[in-house]
């Protein structure tokens, strides 16, 4: 019966409690990540000696949310830190070798025992590829015994086993010429056993001088064979040492009777045991979080993280079952933590977080107090903060705008013989100004002019690109408002993004597309295209509508090919032995439908700008001078000067209303829509009496 110390395990409630407060400083917007992960490892912690299966925790996020390296805390804050064995299974290097090796530590001085074990980068584990067949790993098998009972085997090493079995044979050889052993030296025919074991000369370790072997030293088994005899059978000796303690006291038969064992031993595998383990599985799932491909900086931080919120256990199993079989999935378990976006106040009081520590350093090298200015933050924020990216290109930024400085500033006041009482700074413009302040009087004051590379390519141009990019977002934005009642969150005519000169974000938050809505939603793609037409003439449009228009097709199509919005009720696809289960679209009919919605689409879409020209012309005019409009600003605008405006969004959204029309069912007030069947279907008719098959 397992008895429980009550002290020790106040001890331990109390100390999961202090490395929780901790974490909560430490790592910012992760409170609810941390609350679920010390709930699920409290009963691990507190109670190991009841524990028969691993504890799986998995967590999955997007790179540089903190994963890896808030595991790596909390083992040190729960006194793991010895215990804690991290598998980068992402390593471009030998990863089997890495897991064996990592295994053979815990085997050597963990076997049994609670430890922290961390499998860094899943996602790179993955058992099936792109097509859906089966990968073969070599490592793969040990992991996943690890995740389903803790208990596996693992080889011992081929190499010394050879070494090992190869003396063996040897040393039995020589005892059939008569080679005579006594307290592990040979004490007759020591010519023979010289000869045949190939060691008429040898250095010796710490000498590079060949000297002839002294027959009293004359070991039969050889010290530098010590190792791999301990390697092979290491649960036999308490140290390499007590290996040559015990051949000291054998004589031949005894010698080659060990040397069996030993060989017999190292063909056994090690058989690991990790069933008290913690585990936790750490990756990246990109295809779950919508936005990660876009590294644009002028994504709002807010509308990532909202969405962020949105993803489910649900649409992680999904991510999952692209990479790994159902049983493997199952073996990871119900502890699934999804790792929120950065909001924008997370980002600042990370970076806040991030210039406490700086302060410090520059207290403690030049025993001077600093202040950071508002203005600090705000620079770093707009400087360093790529939503989609995480934390690690803001800290980047900070030691390149921060760190980089506090030489220069010790060296003015060593060489300018200052004594301040505090150094205050600032941002101004794309200046940082370092007052030093003695007495709330600034003594001295440095200017270090500021390479901000993103604020450069954020500022308005007013140029040509700008005037095409501010119609061309107009259009989808008027569109937006005019046919779906979606105003824009923010429309941006110039952005810091090389790649992409403009975009309009618009919320979408339908959890369903029905057919009456596919021209519609189509259109608004088209709208870009259609708004440049319109203002400059067909003869000026630009390239700027590339990704719109595939984007628009791809919608078009996979509602005809997909979700049998065409004539065809079918998964339509291109004919190959990989598609043999679906229908393709051999007389070209459904590209033909698809190509009429898109005409269909643009149609609509120039018809609606026109009507509503006076806007178009006022949005496009605010954005070709400014960078950015905003929700707020834009409401106004609609007010002032749209034909048909909505009082509320959606308000004249072409919306059917699925419940109530059910209902209305039910309670007979509506009747059922008018739908034409086939009289005769396959092997059955409809509407008659069976006798008339």
């Amino acid at each position: 019966m397992i008895q429980l110390n009550s002290g020790q395990i106040l001890a331990k409630k109390q100390r999961l409690d202090e490395a929780k407060k901790i974490l909560n400083k430490e790592f910012i917007g992760l409170s609810s990540v941390i609350d679920v992960i010390f709930d699920s490892l409290s009963s691990w912690y507190l109670f190991p000696e009841i524990q028969e299966r691993p504890v799986i925790i998995n967590l999955w996020g997007l790179t540089g949310v903190g994963k890896s390296s808030l595991v790596q805390r909390i083992a040190e804050l729960i006194d793991f830190d010895k215990k804690y064995f991290r598998f980068d299974l992402g390593a471009s290097s030998d990863r089997s070798w890495d897991v064996k090796n990592k295994l053979e530590d815990i085997y050597e001085n963990e076997n049994g025992y609670p430890v922290i074990i961390g499998l860094d980068e899943f996602q790179h584990a993955k058992t099936k590829n792109e097509k859906g067949e089966e990968m073969e790993k070599i490592q793969g098998r040990i992991i996943w015994d690890l995740l389903d009972s803790g208990k596996f085997n693992v080889s011992r090493s081929m190499n010394a086993l050879d070494r090992i079995y190869t003396q063996r044979q040897k040393l039995k050889s020589v005892l059939h010429y008569g080679v005579k052993v006594e307290n592990g030296k040979v004490i007759e025919r020591h010519e023979k056993f010289i000869d045949f074991m190939g060691m008429k000369w040898k250095k010796f370790r710490n000498d590079t001088l060949e000297v002839n072997y002294e027959k009293e030293d004359l070991f039969f088994v050889d010290p530098d064979d010590y190792r791999d005899i301990y390697i092979l059978a290491e649960e036999l000796f308490e140290s390499e040492f007590a290996v040559g303690d015990q051949l000291r006291n054998m004589n031949g038969e005894e010698t080659i009777h060990f040397l069996n064992n030993i060989v017999d031993i190292g063909l056994s595998p090690k058989k690991v045991d990790c069933s008290k383990a913690l585990i936790f599985v750490m990756g990246n799932l990109d295809e779950v979080y919508t936005m990660n491909g876009d590294f644009n900086p002028d994504i709002s931080a807010d509308e990532f993280y909202n969405r962020s919120l949105k993803i489910n256990l649900s649409n992680v199993k999904s991510a999952l079952k692209e990479r790994f079989r159902s049983e493997q999935i199952a073996r990871l378990g119900n502890i699934h933590i999804i790792y929120p976006a950065f909001s924008q106040n997370s980002f600042l009081q990370l970076i806040e977080l991030e210039l406490n520590k700086v302060k410090g350093r520059y207290e403690h090298s030049i025993g001077i107090k600093v202040e950071f200015d508002n203005s600090v933050i705000d620079v770093i924020y707009r400087e360093g903060v790529f939503p989609t990216q995480g934390t690690r290109p803001l800290f980047t930024t900070i030691n390149y705008l921060i760190g980089s400085r506090i030489g220069k500033i010790y060296t003015e006041i060593q060489l300018n013989s200052l004594e301040p009482d505090k150094v205050l700074i600032k941002c101004v413009e794309d200046y940082m100004l370092i007052e030093m302040i003695k007495e709330e009087n600034v003594i001295c004051i440095m200017r270090e002019k500021l390479d901000l590379n993103l604020e450069k390519l954020r500022k308005s141009r007013k140029d040509d690109l700008q005037a095409i990019t501010a119609v061309h977002e107009a259009g989808h934005a008027v569109l937006s408002v005019a046919l779906m009642s979606r105003i824009p969150e923010y429309i941006y005519s110039v952005t810091a993004d090389s790649e992409t000169h403009g975009f309009t974000y618009i919320r979408n938050n339908a959890k369903y597309v029905s057919k009456r809505n596919i021209v519609t939603s189509t259109a608004i793609y088209m709208g870009g295209l259609a708004a440049e037409k319109l203002i400059f003439g067909d003869e000026n449009i630009t390239t700027g509508a590339d990704d719109d228009l595939r984007r628009a097709t791809r919608f078009v199509m996979d509602m005809l090919k997909s979700c049998g919005m065409g004539s065809k009720k079918a998964w339509i696809n291109v004919e190959d032995p990989f598609n043999n289960l679906a229908l393709f679209d051999l007389d070209n009919s459904l590209n033909k439908e698809g190509e009429d919605i898109l005409k269909q689409a643009f149609e609509m879409a120039m018809q609606t700008l026109i009507k509503e020209k006076q806007f178009l012309l006022k949005l496009s005019d605010y954005l070709a001078d400014n960078r950015l409009i905003k929700k707020e600003q834009l409401k106004k605008m609609i007010a002032e000067s749209m034909i048909n405006f909505p009082k509320t969004e959606n308000e004249n959204a072409n919306v059917f209303h699925y419940r109530g029309h059910l209902k209305e069912l039910v309670s007979g007030e509506k009747k059922l829509p008018e739908t034409h069947l086939p009289i005769k279907a396959y092997g059955f008719a409809l509407n008659k009496d069976k006798s008339e098959k």
